[in-house]
């Protein structure tokens, strides 16, 4: 593994852009084709940031900001705050961060293999990602500067969709270990230490989030197309969302840090998907944006909101103020974190 850093050149541009094209929907089921990656030289590149009007919803309504005394958001928020993402790059897929004035371009993964959905421990030290470099879907860990990955998983199965818990000493992911064609959410300790399987359903269970309180995952039943939330001892089951419409499915959901939203993205299964919001019962159902949109993100304050459509999205958290993250050279951008 080799760590590059590109200062590259940051130019800001303040001018009206038309919203994101509808490129292919951001890779929010985890599949990777490996056959075709190819390794190649990293081109340097410059990072602009262009500020998007006119690209959030008609049918938008108002969601509070204000925030509960009792706030635990984590101490991280004094730092300066990167967006983790990973990208196509030279064919392979990557880990790279980038901070939000789109400044200090840093690449973490370099492998042949795929190496992405990463997602940046609470204090900000650590990284937890899939990477298929031994041939198969793991978890792996690594430090923030890239340093000392190691596989947490190493299991024949197929391990993904890792999320660290708020007091950061366990990972949620989804896995089929199990047999079958069911995929489950599972517990781990950060070190992969006493693994727990916390559902048990012929379901396809992936991209789980976890509450504020540590208490309970939501997660995405993808072969209902529905958000469900579980308590982290497997009790409690049920159902969230109610996808609107025939063939919408909802996907990728994301707990936001004050604990009263869950995020996530909604859309045809094999078209434009775009970032919804609900409260925690699954009600006050909201859509953020108009012109595509997945894999959201919280930032630690609970303020803003990170999404994938190609590019990489900031947006307040009632979809207001978009603003486009555009690395150039680096191919198609997904799943991005806050850390």
């Amino acid at each position: 593994m080799r760590m590059h850093t590109f200062p590259g050149q940051v130019v800001a541009v303040f001018t009206p852009s038309p919203c994101a094209s509808e490129r292919a929907r951001a890779r929010e089921t985890g599949q990777c084709n490996a056959g075709h990656l190819r390794r190649g030289p990293l081109l340097a590149c410059a990072v602009a940031v262009t500020m998007l009007v006119n690209c959030t919803s008609s049918d938008r309504s108002s969601i509070s900001t204000t925030r509960p005394e009792n706030d635990t958001t984590q101490l991280r928020t004094i730092r300066p705050q990167l967006i983790l993402f990973d990208a196509s790059g030279d064919e392979s897929w990557d880990l790279y961060a980038v901070s939000i004035d789109g400044s200090g371009l840093v690449r973490l993964t370099d492998e042949p293999a795929p190496d992405f959905d990463g997602t940046c421990s609470p204090d900000g030290t650590r990284i937890a990602y899939r990477s298929e470099r031994d041939g198969n879907p793991e978890i792996y860990v690594m430090n923030a500067d890239g340093s000392g990955e190691l596989d947490l998983t190493n299991d024949p199965a197929t391990d993904y969709s890792p999320s660290w818990s708020p007091d950061g000493t366990q990972l949620a992911f989804a896995s089929d270990r199990a047999g079958g064609t069911a995929n489950d959410i599972y517990v781990m300790n950060g070190d992969g230490t006493d693994l727990r399987r916390v559902t048990d359903s012929p379901a396809i269970e992936e991209y789980p989030t976890w509450s504020p309180d540590g208490n309970r995952i939501a997660f995405a039943n993808e072969s209902t197309g529905e958000i469900w939330i579980v308590y982290v001892d497997g009790s409690g089951l049920r159902n969230l969302s109610s996808p609107v419409g025939d063939g919408t499915r909802d996907d990728g959901p994301a707990w936001s840090p004050d604990g009263t939203h869950i995020a996530f993205s909604s859309g045809p299964e094999h078209g434009r998907k775009d970032v919804y919001v609900m409260d925690v019962d699954g009600s006050h159902r909201t859509r953020l944006t108009a012109s595509g949109g997945a894999s959201p993100s919280w930032s630690p304050d609970g303020e803003r909101i990170a999404y994938s459509w190609g590019s990489i999205y900031l947006m307040n958290r009632d979809g207001s103020t978009t603003v486009r993250m555009a690395v150039e050279d680096l191919g198609e951008l997904n799943f991005p974190d806050w850390c």
